[in-house]
C-alpha cells in the first residue's frame, strides 16, 4: 500500500522530486518535495566515547567524555555543536562543552557520570542525528 502513495524520480546533478498521494474520504491529498544535490553536504564530523565500555555507574563510579571533532576546516570556525545523551529514551546530564582549536581541526567534549545508550548530535541547531553506540558490557 505504501509504495502505491509514494513515487520518487532522479534527475540530474543530485536533484531528487518525491511525490506522496494520500487517499482521504474528501479526496486525494498530493504532497510533493524537491530536493537538490547542493542542499546536501557531507559532514567532516568524527565521534569519541571514553571509555567505550558499559558498566553499571550506580556500582562502579565512572565518568564517560563524549568528544565531537569537526575537521571541515572551511566552516568549523563558525559551526556550533551540541550533545545530549540518553538512557532508555530518558534525557541524563552531561557537563558543559569545552572547547578547543588546533589549527584547521576543532573540537568539544563533554562529560558524564552515567551510562548512556543513546547520543544526539546537533549542527549549528538546524542539523542532527542519533548515534546508538554498542559499547561492550564488563
Amino acid at each position: 500500500m505504501f509504495l502505491k502513495c509514494f513515487k520518487s524520480k532522479s534527475f540530474s546533478q543530485g536533484t531528487v522530486i518525491v511525490k506522496l498521494n494520500i487517499k482521504t474520504r474528501g479526496g486525494l491529498v498530493k504532497f510533493e518535495k524537491q530536493y537538490k544535490g547542493a542542499e546536501k553536504k557531507k559532514l567532516d564530523l568524527h565521534l569519541a566515547i571514553l571509555p567505550f565500555i558499559k558498566v553499571d555507574t550506580n556500582e562502579i563510579p565512572l565518568e564517560y567524555t563524549i568528544g565531537i571533532i569537526d575537521s571541515d576546516i572551511n566552516n568549523n570556525k563558525k559551526n556550533s555543536y551540541g550533545i545530549t545523551c540518553y538512557q532508555n529514551g530518558i534525557r541524563i546530564n552531561v557537563s558543559n562543552g569545552v572547547i578547543r582549536s588546533y589549527g584547521a581541526t576543532k573540537s568539544v567534549y563533554q562529560k558524564t557520570n552515567n551510562y548512556f545508550d543513546a547520543v544526539k548530535i546537533e549542527l549549528n541547531r538546524n542539523v542532527s542525528g542519533f548515534v546508538v553506540p554498542k559499547m561492550p558490557e564488563v
